[in-house]
């Protein structure tokens, strides 16, 4: 016998009795035998678990996951990599084909404006389908941002969960460093293009990699399906209905405290990326070495992001908020440093402050993520939540600096981005003051902890 089960925000598990079908032999991760196993269904997407004579679940992991997570951090990358590629020579792509640097921006810009409708609807399409069935439909990088989270959840147990989260994160920076290393170093512009279109096409079949999940689940959160988006919608409105999960106030908070601080830094990373080359040009840099302080920005943050993301799943695994609170602020005095490190003859600076910039970056954003996941203990919504408010301010911060370069006779350099770099400090210290009031409770971690001890786990 086993359960159909959903998972209530309350976090108390109900269990109602269903058969279903035996599956075939299973072996583990060690290559051991397991016996026939019970089925969950959400429409086909399966999950499945054990249960012993004393009905506690024995939770497992497989090798399996690691193709997985090759594969989706392969797609990312691909999926980014013209996100800066462009930008990174846009002072010659604009005097090779006679175009504004403006038009040349909005070629990033383009991805912002299609990322914001397709992420809305990821959470239904996979909620309906299943994780591999979205990827396989996927036209894009919302696709593989948004699911990253959720892979981790269905494949990956507590120690785990969190690198996973980071690896896929990061994928789609190392793109753009990809796009910033490779760009500038190309023949010609139109030669690059032909680059960027054979190197993504033949990356493509990765997306075959992927499985929808395991035979058995690593957690507890890993064998419920995810709420369904309207639900989740109705609890942070506090319009539930009757037998519906809800959101406590606090949780609300920390919902709205997380999305502004996440788009407003991811936007404020992703403008320097983008318009780096732009901005350090009028003091003498060329786009060469503009190409190599962005790359080695990203590199280093996720080297960074590499090296804590272990110590967040096995050290500080409680500390998620407070570990916001110390990366925010370090991050808004960066962007604020940078209005005045922005100059002729300071290399090191510039590389300074970029650096510690990129991993602070990039070590919040697994972070933000499982933040979000453990308060709306739903992935796909939460990531897509996130990302989708990341983009169009993005879109905000790309388009307002991009106008305010000064061109006048006056301007010293000409064509210098200061006002730019004020206006972005200034919007991202206003969203750091709210991190303050960040509680960020894991519940949902709290809760696989509990099914995990009585449970126990398979490597």
């Amino acid at each position: 016998m086993h359960n159909r089960v959903g998972y209530p925000l309350s976090l108390t598990p109900s269990f109602n009795t269903r058969t279903s079908r035996a599956m075939p032999e299973l072996k583990d991760e060690k290559d051991e035998t397991l016996a026939s196993l019970p089925e969950l269904e959400k429409c086909d997407a399966v999950v499945a678990s054990t249960v012993t004579r004393n009905d506690t679940v024995q939770y497992r992991l497989y090798k399996q996951r690691w193709l997985g997570l090759l594969g989706i951090c392969i797609l990312n990358i691909i999926a980014s990599v013209g996100l800066t590629w462009f930008p990174s020579i846009a002072v010659t792509t604009s005097d090779e084909f006679g175009i504004s640097l403006e038009r040349i921006n909005w070629l990033s810009n383009c991805n912002n404006v299609v990322y914001f409708p397709v992420s809305i609807v990821i959470p239904v399409i996979s909620s309906r389908y299943g994780l591999r069935v979205s990827i396989l439909l996927a036209f894009g990088q919302p696709w593989f941002q948004v699911l990253g989270p959720k892979y981790s959840e269905l494949w990956f147990d507590l120690k785990g969960r969190t690198t996973s989260t980071t690896l896929i994160a990061l994928s789609n920076p190392v793109g753009s460093a990809v796009g910033h290393l490779v760009a500038p170093f190309c023949p010609t512009v139109r030669s690059s293009v032909l680059i960027l279109a054979i190197s993504t096409t033949v990356l493509v079949p990765s997306a075959l990699l992927i499985q929808k999940a395991p035979p058995i689940p690593p957690t507890f959160s890993g064998s419920r399906p995810s709420l369904p988006p309207s639900q989740v919608l109705r609890a942070f409105l506090g319009c539930s209905r009757p037998g519906e999960s809800t959101m406590a106030p606090r949780e609300r908070t920390d919902a709205v405290i997380i999305t502004l601080t996440f788009g407003s830094l991811v936007a404020a990373f992703t403008a320097i990326s983008v318009l780096l080359a732009q901005a350090i040009e009028p003091y003498g840099y060329d786009s060469g070495v503009a190409g190599i302080m962005g790359a080695v920005s990203i590199l280093s943050g996720v080297v960074g992001s590499i090296i804590a993301s272990p110590i967040f799943d096995r050290y500080l695994t409680h500390h998620l908020g407070l570990a916001s609170k110390i990366i925010v602020p370090i991050l808004s005095a960066c962007y604020i440093a940078f209005i005045w490190v922005a100059r002729e003859n300071n290399t090191a600076g510039l590389y300074v402050v970029l650096v510690v910039m990129g991993i602070g970056s990039f070590t919040l954003l697994p972070v933000a993520l499982e933040m979000g996941c453990e308060i709306t203990r739903s992935p796909e919504v939460s990531s897509a939540v996130l990302w989708c408010a990341g983009n169009p301010f993005t879109l905000v911060f790309i388009t307002v600096m991009d106008h305010l370069r000064d061109d006048s006779p006056s301007a010293s350099p000409p064509s210098n981005m200061r006002k730019a770099f004020v206006f972005q400090a200034s919007f991202v210290a206003a969203c750091t003051v709210f991190i303050v009031g960040l509680k960020a409770k894991q519940t949902r971690r709290e809760l696989d902890m509990q099914m995990q001890y009585e449970g126990g786990i398979g490597e």
